[in-house]
């Protein structure tokens, strides 16, 4: 018990250490900046604020404050739930944005332990699970994404395989009830991982239950049932949302926008952006999207090919006979399974192209809504991490336990050169001057806002110019016509283009119209930048999230000036309150 409880201690202090020398140096300023980028940072952060706040406030959970007055908008884009909970009782001990950022760093070390636990019970191989629990956080399909804080939760996806193979070897209710909970949790903070766990867990429990040659217990379908059960009573509101709102605004995903974020086999060679050692690599004009960043590592490939080799010179006997063995196959199967759907809707050689099987579940409900499917490679990633072990465990196996050690210190500290890269981090903004006209709105009556100029879902830059809003106006809840999430409500378009038309000084009936079928009482008009990547990129093009004083006086203007009860002026914006 002691050996067990030291071990314990002491991996868990490796994985800390590696998870904070893989953050250093952004890590010093834990208290002032949050990894990601200025559209999804941002977005991410007020996913989790809004949901505590509806949690524990009066707000209505899905009525999120943003696309009024559409309804269920928190709907648009994964929840978040589950980790809005923990940063939320996180606030009041480390205050924003810690709490956040000590979230982000335990994923890491979950997903470590996760995969370790997984990856030891199918090897047996300690220091071997060690190097699999490396390359499965750390590898580019995750790292790389580290701008969505809701797809750091895949560290829990090799917890869910783990307890369902403690549930078909050991049939015991506290393996179900962790399964169940596990992958509920899951699924309420990214639906991308409920649609690959849909996938993954069903393909191992009836493989096993095949592969057993016996009629399942009584035991056997009670335990499962029960993880199921729990899942399905934790995601069932969240998904009955999810599938409400996906049929009553057709919010499908077309063939040409899953096409764009499909796995390519070259993805395969791209390892995340700002790699230190594969700068030029990383680095390299024609750089596609972050999704799309595949390279598992030099070591990792040599490692997993050495295990592949070694699965093969085992006879099919011994591999019927030995359970871990069996559980083994069935994981590279479900890998396999991920690695096809990872590739699309269709794939071709040249103009010759032929559909994928991804292309018969594309409409189905949850995954008619499912773009980035190269997604699906956290499925043979987690696969390969355990041919890492594997095979790491045949080359070590006979040799002096120093050895073992020496090889796997030096293995490890090649495979985490290859993955540290430079994180981007951005500024705390929900805080200081920059919040001045969301004070003053928190002591207004409640009533519809506008921003102007609003962000365009046409350009790259719409996240950017509205995900810092939305962070900022959890200090005021004041419903917003803006918005910035996974789709955009019908009719938001034409609100866009009406109302930044104001820019010319000349009244416009649509933008009249727009202050009408909205009921807009609150009308910001910003006139500095809040995210200086948007101001930096585009200086030429002042419209694009603010307006200087001259341009902003020229909306001013252009409103129906009947309707102006009064005006502040705040730190960098301009607030107009008008009569309904």
């Amino acid at each position: 018990m002691r050996r067990s409880i030291a071990r314990a201690v002491s991996l868990g202090t490796i994985f800390i250490a590696i998870s904070i020398f893989m953050a250093f140096p952004q890590i010093r300023q834990i208290d002032r900046v949050t990894p990601g980028d200025y559209a999804d940072g941002y977005f991410t952060q007020w996913t989790v604020r809004w949901d505590f706040q509806a949690i524990t406030g009066p707000q209505e959970l899905f009525d999120a404050n943003i696309f009024w007055p559409n309804r269920d908008t928190l709907a648009y884009s994964d929840t978040l739930l589950p980790a809005a909970l923990i940063v939320g009782l996180l606030t009041p001990i480390f205050g924003s944005p810690t709490d956040y950022n000590l979230v982000y760093l335990a994923t890491w070390v979950v997903s470590m332990i996760g995969m370790y636990l997984l990856a030891h019970r199918l090897t047996g191989n300690r220091l071997g699970a060690v190097l699999a629990a490396i390359v499965f956080t750390f590898s580019a399909p995750r790292l790389g994404q580290y701008v969505h804080f809701q797809l750091a939760f895949a560290c829990l996806i090799p917890l869910c395989i783990y307890f369902l193979l403690r549930v078909l070897e050991e049939k015991k209710w506290s393996q179900a009830v962790a399964l169940g909970v596990t992958t509920g949790m899951t699924g309420l903070i990214a639906g991308y991982y409920a649609v690959l766990l849909s996938v993954a867990l069903p393909t191992m429990a009836v493989g096993w239950l095949v592969w057993d040659k016996k009629k399942p217990t009584f035991k056997t379908v009670a335990t499962l049932g029960v993880a199921a059960l729990l899942t399905a009573l934790l995601m069932a509101p969240v998904a009955i949302k999810y599938l409400d709102v996906q049929q009553r605004l057709k919010l499908y995903r077309g063939p040409t926008e899953i096409e764009a974020l499909s796995a390519h086999p070259k993805d395969f060679l791209a390892p995340a952006r700002h790699s230190y050692l594969y700068g030029f690599a990383s680095e390299r004009p024609a750089r596609r999207a972050r999704d799309v960043q595949l390279f598992p590592g030099v070591m990792a490939t040599i490692l997993a090919l050495v295990g592949v080799v070694a699965l093969l010179r085992r006879s099919i006997a011994h591999l019927i006979t030995a359970p871990h063995r069996r559980a083994f196959l069935l994981l590279i199967l479900v890998g396999a399974i991920g690695f096809i759907f990872a590739f699309g809707v269709k794939g071709g050689i040249g103009e010759t192209e032929w559909p994928l099987p991804y292309a018969l579940l594309a409409r189905l409900p949850l995954f008619s809504g499912i773009r980035s499917v190269s997604r699906f490679i956290i499925l043979p990633l987690i696969a390969g991490a355990a041919l890492t072990s594997f095979g790491f465990s045949n080359i070590t196996s006979g040799r002096p336990r120093l050895v073992a050690y020496v090889l796997t210190a030096a293995i490890a500290t090649i495979a985490l050169a290859e993955y540290r890269i430079e994180i981007n981090t951005v500024p705390t903004i929900d805080r200081g001057s920059d919040a001045t006209v969301n004070d003053l709105l928190r002591n207004l009556p409640p009533g519809p806002v506008l921003e102007l100029p609003m962000g365009d879902p046409s350009t790259v830059f719409h996240g950017y110019v509205e995900a810092p809003r939305m962070l900022m106006s959890i200090k005021d809840l004041h419903p917003r016509i803006n918005g910035y999430s996974g789709f955009v409500p019908p009719g938001y378009i034409w609100a866009v283009e009406s109302t930044n038309a104001l820019v010319t000084g000349v009244p416009n009936q649509q933008a009249e119209q727009v202050l009408d079928r909205f009921a807009v009482r609150y009308l910001i008009i910003r006139t500095a930048p809040l995210t200086p990547e948007v101001s930096g990129a585009h200086p030429h093009l002042p419209g694009i999230g603010f307006y200087d004083a001259a341009t902003a006086e020229k909306v001013v203007s252009a409103l129906p000036q009947d309707r102006i009860v009064a005006r502040t002026q705040s730190n960098g914006a301009l607030l107009i309150q008008l009569r309904n």
